[in-house]
């Protein structure tokens, strides 16, 4: 545990503690997924986000999943404002669908450099994690999960790295990593 690092009186740990305790201790799972094709922007690599999107909600602890396909889109179509998920069936677009995808989100500020590079060639998947915060060893089942569900997916979409990070996956690693030397 990083804390370990700052004394129970330093004031930033201390500010850390009252925000955790007044709101939630959160921290992000991050699958960052790298195409070998070197685009996102395909029916198949949308059609995996779309997947590992809707899957990542079985991660224990999981509050909220953020992607590229699941951003939430909004446009008027008459008068009406239409709020969506950017993809949805990923794997049914017409090819001009899919440009008009690559265009929305390369041009979306929330999404560039966020959960899609600049120029389309990965993307990442966001699960955040509300942990209790009552016991040690709260990361474990969903690090668990995780990896389970980088196993599923590196199987159903050989074609796609996948690589992880993020702040429970940190501090996991720190912690594997310091076991086992």
């Amino acid at each position: 545990n990083y804390r370990i690092f700052f004394s129970p009186d330093n004031p930033h740990l201390q500010a850390l503690d009252a925000l955790e305790e007044t709101y939630a201790k959160e921290e992000v799972i991050l699958f960052v997924l790298a195409p070998q094709s070197g685009d996102v922007f395909t029916r198949e690599s949308l059609g995996a986000v779309e997947w590992l999107s809707e899957e990542a909600w079985q991660i224990t602890h999981s509050t909220r999943v953020d992607s590229v396909t699941r951003f939430q889109h909004s446009y008027a179509n008459e008068d009406d404002i239409i709020i969506e998920n950017l993809v949805t069936d990923a794997l049914d677009l017409t090819d001009e669908e899919v440009e008009a995808v690559r265009t929305i989100a390369l041009n979306e500020i929330e999404l560039v450099s966020r959960l899609i590079s600049k120029t389309g060639h990965v993307t990442a998947v966001a699960s955040t994690l509300v942990l209790p915060g009552v016991a040690s060893g709260e990361r474990e089942a969903p690090i668990a999960d995780t990896r389970a569900l980088v196993a599923a997916f590196e199987e159903r979409y050989p074609d796609i790295d996948v690589y992880l990070t993020g702040g429970a996956v940190l501090s996991t690693m720190f912690t594997e990593y310091t076991m086992a030397d």
